[in-house]
């Protein structure tokens, strides 16, 4: 902290994550541990959710994921026109019209939502510099209270305190992407699966968790699925979502 208060000038942070591994790896026979040895090379990041799922070039992830974020620019091409407004198009076959600014291949929001700090312009239709791919967050934005929560967070809803401001374990980041990705047609239609915050999570209603199924308090998320054997929960079942009109 520089101890600073959250209503200061500089009041939005931007952070990311990475995993790093050593050059060299040697196995060895079976039962003997492998020998790593070298410099630490970055093999992956994270900052905002799905970039490299959904706007990243699947050729291009690894070169993406060894690249700190501050060197962003030269990815810029697939903000301007992201796999994921083709993929939607010819899924739904409905336009990708951006929520602001120029049609793909010559798209600016999303560049001004995931690679620049508040105030900081774009150089003519470039992503110009600084331009780092962070997960921000203003501090001066105070938490809103989990009854009160929106699962569409500060980019499709009146709360301003969920993604892309930071990131809550219940903002629906997936039906968000998919809505900003593709734009104002999607957002009107409310495209998306519509799953209202987490199944399952545990506790009493009212007490532990609210109605939505938002935990009050730690571990804040329900126990992981087995990701070999596992069965998808339709709606209505055990620990499921109930059945009913997707929300908003």
């Amino acid at each position: 902290s520089d101890g600073q208060p959250a209503n200061a000038a500089n009041k939005v942070i931007g952070l990311y994550a990475s995993t790093s591994r050593q050059k060299v790896r040697v196995l060895e026979k079976p039962g003997k541990p492998a020998h790593t040895s070298g410099p630490f090379v970055q093999v992956s990041r994270m900052a905002n959710p799905l970039v490299n799922e959904l706007i990243i070039n699947t050729p291009f992830k690894d070169q993406w994921n060894g690249t700190e974020p501050e060197d962003e620019a030269q990815f810029q091409g697939f903000y301007k026109d992201p796999v994921i407004g083709t993929a939607l198009e010819l899924v739904y076959g409905v336009p990708v019209i951006p929520i602001f600014g120029p049609n793909p291949p010559n798209r600016s929001d999303l560049m001004t939502i995931l690679l620049k700090y508040p105030g900081q312009a774009l150089d003519g239709g470039n992503c110009g510099k600084p331009c780092s791919e962070l997960l921000r967050l203003d501090l001066g934005v105070p938490p809103t209270a989990p009854e009160s929560q929106s699962r569409l967070g500060a980019a499709l809803s009146g709360d301003g305190a969920g993604w892309p401001n930071g990131r809550r374990p219940n903002d629906d980041v997936t039906d968000i992407a998919i809505r900003v990705v593709g734009g104002t047609n999607y957002i009107v239609n409310r495209a998306g699966d519509g799953v209202n915050f987490l199944a399952g999570a545990p506790g009493v209603v009212n007490v532990d968790i609210t109605a939505n199924g938002i935990a009050r308090n730690f571990p804040f998320l329900p126990n992981p699925y087995d990701g070999k054997n596992r069965r998808h929960a339709d709606c209505g079942e055990p620990g499921a979502n109930p059945c009913g009109s997707l929300v908003p």
